[in-house]
This record gives C-alpha cells, structure tokens and sequence, in this order.
C-alpha cells in the first residue's frame, strides 16, 4: 500500500517525488521512495528527450580564426588551456581564462563535473544547473576517462599541445593518474601546471576533501567574522571559491609572462585555506604568533560580544518607512557626523547614535531619505536583495560591466561578469554558454586545437645561451610597479602579491608617515612590507603629480584606487597617464565602475556588500538587518581581481610592446564573488529565500552542508556538499537513521503534500530540511568535540571546524602550508601572499 500510494503521488508531484526520494531513499521508506524515483525518472527523461545533461547530437566548437597578437586581439588569444577541474573556484578561473580569449577544452569524466547536478532537482526544465552555468562559459566540453588507459592516452595528446591546464585533483588522485604537478612540468616543460587546493599541497591536512565554505570560510576565520552563531552555513556559494578563482588567474597569466621570457613553464599552486586567511588579514594580524597545537573548544559568545564592537553607526544599514534598507557610509567622510546633523539626526554619541538614526530612518521613506542625505552631502546606497538586482537594477548594472548575457539562454537573462576589463581588445566577453556533457567529443578528437597564428605562439624553450639560474627566476622579476593608495586595500593588497612574484613595487606614501602606520602598524606591515616607500607631501598637488612621473619614466605600471575626481584633479587620470606613457599598464580600481556616477567615498561596504546582495545574505534575507561585516575584507578580495587584472596587462605589454589600461571595482568584484546564487535566482526568481534570520539554519536545503554545535561548545563545518551520497552515511554514523527516515514519511504526508501554496520547491520542503538539521543537531549536540572527531573518522563524515582568529592564529595547517608568519617588527603575526609560482628546477 505504501508503495502503490507513493507511485500515485509520483505521477501527481513529479519533481517533488524526485527530490525526497533522490535524497533521503533508505531505511523503512527505501521501497517507497525507490518506485518513486523511478517513475520520476522515467517521465523526466521523456521531458528532456534523453539529454539529461549529456549532448544527444555531438556539436561543433565555435571557429576561432587566427590573429597575431595585439591589434585589436584579446590578451591571451592563442593561449590553449585544459580544464581539469570541479565544482567552481578551478571552473571559474577557466572560464575567465575563456573570456579573455583562450582556447578551453573542459576535460570531464563520463558522468559529467558533479555541480552540473547540484540543486538541479529544484530546477525545472534544465540540462544542468544554472549553478554550473555559471562557472563555465566559453568552453568546449570533452569526456574522457581518466581511470581506464584509453583516457589517460587520451589527456596527454591534449596536453602535448597545451599551454595550461587547470586542476583541483586532491594531490592522493594525481599521483595515482601519473599527473602530479611536478611529473607534469617535467613531460612537458613548457606548460603551466595550476594547481587549486582546498587546504595546501603539504601539511597533515593537505589531502582532506574540502569546499570554500569550509577552508576559505570556517577555517580562515571569516566565517565566524560575517556571521552569527547558528548562521555559518547561511553564505554567498561559492565565494571563496571566485576569489581565489581570481587569485590563480593571476599566478597562470604571471607564469605565461615568464615562459615569454624563459620558454618554460611554470607551477602555480594556490589554496582555499590560504586565500581566505589573506583576506582575512585585517583580523588576524593582532593575534599572538605561537606554536601550533590542537584545537580545543573556545568561547564564541565572548568572540560575538567583541565583534560587534567592529561596527560604527554610520557605516551600517538602516531600515526605511516603506520597508528598504539604506546604508550609510558615512565613516569615509570626515566631517559625517556634522553633516548628519545639519540634516535634523540628532546625536549625542555612543549607543545612542544607533538608535537615533533608526528611529529617524524608520519614519522617513527611502526616496525622502536619499534626497536629504544627499543635500548634506553623506554618501549612502541601497542595500539590495538578489532579487532586487535582477528586478528592479539591471540596467545599472549593465552599465557598470557586472552583467553579461548568455548566447543561446533566453531563461536566463544575465549572468555576473567577469569582475574586471583590460582594455587591448573589445572581444572579452562571454560569447558561448556552458556546454552540455561531452558536446565538442567528436570535434575535438577529428580536430585538435585550433590552429595558432605563428605570432601568437609561445617559446616552447628557453632562449639560446639561457643558464639555469636565470630560469628560475620569479615570473616578474625585472617588472617595476608604482602604487598610489587611497584609504581602501585593494591597491596596497594587489601589489604587496606582485611584491611576492617578483616585480619592485615603489609605494608613494604621504608625508611624514602614512596615517595606517599609526592607526593600525600591524595592518600596515602586512600590506607594505618589502617595497620602496617615496615620501610625499600629499597635499601638494604639483610636487605629487612631479613625484609620480618621475617614477614613471621607468615603471612597467601604474597601480591605485585614488578617487577618479582627485585623480584628474593631479592628471594622474588614465588618459592623462597613458597619453604621456603610452607603453605603460594602467591598473585601476574604483567603486562602481567605468560608466557609473562615481560614488565618492573609500567605504567598501556599500559598493561590495551591500549593493550585491551579500549583506543580506550573510546577514538575513528581509525583514531582517543586514549584518554588521569585518572591516576590509571586500577590499581584499577585489585585490585578487586588480592582481589578475594588472597580470593581464603585463603580459600584453612584454608580448607585443603595448600599453594598456584595465580596470576592476568593488561592485564587480561583489557581484563576482556572488556570481552563484545570481544565476540561481535568475533562472526562477521563486527560490529566491524568503526565511528569516533564524530560520535559516533549520531549513537549510542542503542539510549535509549545515553547521552543528556540539555538547562543549565546538562548531562544525559539514562538508557534504554531494548531499545523495553524504546523508546515509551520517545517518547512520550518528545512529539515527530509523528515526530520521520514519519521521521525513510522516512530515512529507502531513507538512509536504497538502501545502498548495505557490512557492518554490525548497520552501515546500523546509519540513522535511528542518526534520533532518534539528536531528543531527540533537545527536551532535550530545556529543564533545572529541567524541565527534572519533565517531566522523570512523564512518568517512567530511567536516571542518568553525575556527574564531585566535584558534587560526594557532591552526596547525595554517603553520604547516605557510598562512602565518611572525611579525618582525611587533607582537602579532604576518599572513603572506597566498600564490605560489616556482619552475620544478627552482
């Protein structure tokens, strides 16, 4: 009878049957939900006509026709690169690697990358998710398999003409594949090996399964930085893994500008863990630099009751009469507080602030407040739900660079872009979508690469009379970069990485010390240890203006995120600047953007937070606030795409002796860093969450990727992100399966089927996701941290640990991959550039 009524109720809620019996088929209800699943997939595949994400009809890759370099030609036209990589932080480096003009032949195993499946069962009518549409445009896709001889014959006749490949293979599965980096490079000498990793390639840690919320998140601090308790899974996908997406672009671009040189190749190793501590650096360089040791239990309330000391009152979000948030970003402006007084708030200091500007802000519409605030002058924006950008901004967005359309998908309308322009070629944009499973097989094996105009082609061995030492060098030695910050991080951070891949980095510094080496030494140091500093009195405009084209004369490039306004003011613009240096990068990151009204402030919070959707994300999705957000870290993060950007440039200049300029912003970046769940809610704005803060955690959609306290205190990370395998497998570790599989029976008959309401399928189901998130909790929650490591080791649970930054600061594979060093000149510690680009033979 159960299972007659369960295959009745499958022909009635097709997609819904999939998902409870996709995901939770086992225990008592293993007969049930299988003759569901079945019938499911049955009637889906006549839906799609047999696709299911694989190509039906094999198809042909666009033609890329030949140019040389420069003139007109995208900055890495020529280069061929091979994607061997999952999920979205070595897919989205790729796809950037597409857009600006390489050749990407996507490498999968015959049953695809496994994010084309993910969350695919909430979306209708899809070949693959619109998650993996995100992280692979401007590819041809290729199957081969890597487990039988065929396929790994196969991979080598790719690589032999390649210039790249792009890997995120645990190091365990290279070695046994014969496709370590290192054996690489030595069979082929001239390519460059990227290799992604979630934790390091050394350390105890450095073969554990990780994903960016894990590594990039909860083990780098910033998790317990964004969020409160119970919401550290509640986060922007993927974001740490576009960031450092970003970041091994920028090491691939920096070796291809070696191999200009050398003819050889280079390896480029870049981690999650490492990523997400560099831009977490503003919180971590006061901690006490110690040993290593084990983690143990620490107190996060007292953590939270600090944090929220971070915030100011007028840089934070405030809640209209006619329900929008509007965010002040008033602490770049000096005077803001008088300001914010001439306009009737009154403020008395302290706590009050706060509650003076809610009370005010809360009986006054969003079109009065934005008049008021700007007749005195206090910069402020919207703070915006995805749903709002697509729905209400998209032709702002348009204008700034941050969308860009998707050939040949109409349901989707606009994707996030890449997060940054180098202006040599008007052809970097997305000019293909994701392609479906094996599409380009045939086409590839008949044809191979594209042929290559002979001037674009790369040295393939070093120069005649070349010595080995001279080989080894850092890919940008002989590079000089001159750098003018503004307040913000994002020019101090990018050339403190061209610092460490070898360019000399002259910094001008204001006269008599720049205000951070008083504010904050620790911070400073961190950002501008090892480059020349050129004192300046900042308030001559003449004597800057001399000071910086002098030191152009015989720069490679010019950094800064200067206001454009001072930056005409001193004709340092760009067109001031490339006029008198036509053969110089240009390197510049704003707020906005090119096309945008400049918003005149240094403030990352509204261009990167807010105006992205972030801040509601990770704070909670309306009605409830925005959080408060760990000062420069958005600041950081766009330093990796400045990084990336000012590579490009680079190489273009050593390539084809041209100048050029390229640009970056805090709301590109923002928009990049969220690129996920914007194609997500795009393709069907009903998922957008409607849950309050709070409720998030026990209806969260993917409960193997949910956090979880234990009995002393611990918070845990799981890392279940393949939820159909990782869901039996805790189940029965924690000895809950019978309760667990009975109980969903019940709530899916009683909570599920009778709800008529016209929502998304992962609201209808947040009986089922509160069910199985409150179960673990209460099983965990019995558990000390301990006893949890035993019983997780046992029974294969992928997991990380939600660290505060005094546990980083003493996290034994941050010490053991190289995240943190002492600090020379002070207490406190130094967290290193995180990108790493050697030849085998130095």
């Amino acid at each position: 009878l159960t299972t007659m009524g369960a295959m009745a109720f499958a022909l009635a809620k097709p997609a819904l049957v999939a998902v409870v019996a996709y995901v939770f088929a086992g225990g008592y209800a293993a007969v049930a939900f299988f003759a569901c699943m079945v019938i499911h997939g049955v009637w889906q595949r006549k839906r799609s006509n047999g696709k299911g994400g694989r190509a039906v009809a094999q198809e042909r890759r666009r033609e890329v026709v030949p140019q040389a370099p420069g003139s007109g030609a995208e900055v890495l036209h020529g280069i061929r690169v091979i994607d061997l990589s999952t999920v979205v932080a070595g897919p989205s480096c790729a796809a950037q690697l597409g857009v600006l003009g390489a050749e990407v032949f996507k490498v999968e195993p015959p049953k695809g990358d496994m994010w084309r499946k993910m969350l695919l069962e909430f979306e209708r009518g899809r070949p693959f998710s619109s998650l993996f549409e995100a992280a692979n445009f401007n590819k041809s896709s290729v199957v081969i398999d890597l487990k039988s001889e065929q396929g790994l014959a196969q991979c080598h006749k790719l690589l032999a003409g390649a210039d790249v490949i792009v890997t995120n293979m645990r190091s365990n599965a290279l070695e046994a594949l014969g496709m370590t980096p290192e054996q690489l490079h030595k069979d082929y000498p001239a390519l460059v090996v990227a290799h992604l990793t979630a934790f390091g390639h050394t350390g105890p840690e450095c073969e554990l399964p990780g994903y960016d919320i894990g590594a990039f998140w909860g083990c780098s601090g910033i998790s317990a930085a964004v969020h409160d308790q119970w919401e550290y899974s509640t986060y922007p996908i993927a974001f740490g893994d576009t960031v450092t997406g970003s970041l091994m672009l920028a090491g691939i671009v920096a070796a291809l500008h070696k191999r200009l040189r050398s003819g050889r190749g280079s390896i480029v190793r870049a981690s999650l863990l490492h990523s997400g501590m560099f831009c977490n650096a503003a919180q971590l360089v006061d901690q006490e630099f110690g040993p290593p040791h084990d983690l143990e239990p620490s107190s996060f309330e007292a953590y939270e009751l600090r944090k929220a000391a971070m915030g100011g009152p007028l840089c934070a979000p405030y809640l209209t009469k006619d329900g929008k948030y509007l965010c002040l970003l008033g602490s770049a402006v000096k005077d803001s507080r008088e300001r914010l007084e001439r306009a009737g708030i009154g403020l008395v200091g302290g706590d009050q602030d706060a509650a003076s500007l809610k009370a005010f802000f809360g009986d006054r519409t969003l079109a009065q407040m934005q008049e008021l605030l700007t007749s005195v002058g206090v910069p402020f924006c919207e703070s915006r739900s995805i749903k709002a950008i697509h729905e209400e901004s998209p032709f702002e967005y348009h204008k700034a660079g941050c969308f860009a359309k998707v050939p040949g998908n109409e349901k989707i309308p606009h994707i996030a872009n890449v997060p940054f322009d180098v202006f040599c070629s008007k052809n970097h944009r997305v000019i293909s979508r994701a392609p479906l499973l094996g599409a380009h097989t045939d086409d590839i094996w008949e044809n191979g690469w594209s042929e290559v105009h002979p001037e674009a082609a790369l040295p393939t061995s070093a120069p005649p009379g070349a010595s080995l030492g001279s080989l080894a060098t850092r890919p940008l030695d002989g590079v000089t970069v001159v750098e003018l910050s503004a307040v913000g991080l994002e020019a101090a951070a990018c050339c403190q990485q061209l610092l460490a891949l070898g360019a000399r980095v002259v910094k001008v510094s204001p006269r008599p010390f720049d205000p951070w080496q008083r504010r904050n030494p620790a911070l400073y140091e961190q950002f501008n240890k090892g480059k020349t500093i050129v004192k300046v009195d900042m308030q001559d405009d003449e004597a800057v203006k001399r000071t910086v084209y002098e030191l152009l004369q015989t720069a490679d490039a010019f950094v800064t995120n200067v206001l454009a306004s001072r930056l005409r003011a001193l004709k340092l613009d760009k067109y001031s600047v490339q006029e008198e240096f036509p053969t110089l990068v240009f390197s510049y990151s704003t707020a906005l953007g090119q096309g945008n009204a400049e918003l005149e402030t240094h403030a990352e919070r509204g261009p990167f937070w807010d105006m992205t959707g972030l801040s509601q994300l990770c704070g909670g999705a309306l009605p409830s606030k925005p959080s408060m957000l760990p000062p420069h870290l958005g600041s950081v993060c766009t330093s990796m795409n400045l990084l990336a950007a000012t590579c490009c440039g680079l190489f273009h200049r050593k390539r084809v002796a041209e100048g050029c300029a390229v640009t970056t912003s805090l709301l590109r970046a923002g928009l990049w860093q969220n690129a996920q769940l914007l194609s997500l809610f795009g393709y069907d704005p009903l998922k957008y969450p409607k849950h309050k803060r709070g409720e998030r955690w026990s209806r969260f959609p993917v409960p193997t990727t949910n956090c979880h306290r234990t009995k002393d205190g611990m918070w845990l990370q799981l890392l279940g992100v393949e939820f159909k395998v990782h869901i039996p497998r805790l189940l029965k570790a924690l000895g809950i399966r019978s309760t667990v599989y009975s109980g969903l029976v019940w709530r899916v008959l009683t909570r599920v089927v009778p709800d008529r309401r016209k929502v998304s399928l992962v609201e209808k189901l947040s009986p089922v996701m509160e069910l199985f998130s409150s179960s673990v909790q209460d099983a965990i929650g019995r558990l000390t941290y301990a006893e949890v490591q035993a019983l997780f080791e046992q029974h294969d649970i992928w997991y990380c640990c939600i660290l505060l930054p005094e546990q980083v600061a003493r996290y034994r594979q941050a010490h053991a991959v190289g995240c943190v060093q002492q600090r020379e000149s002070g207490p406190g510690l130094v967290v290193p550039p995180p990108l790493s680009v050697k030849s085998h033979d130095g």
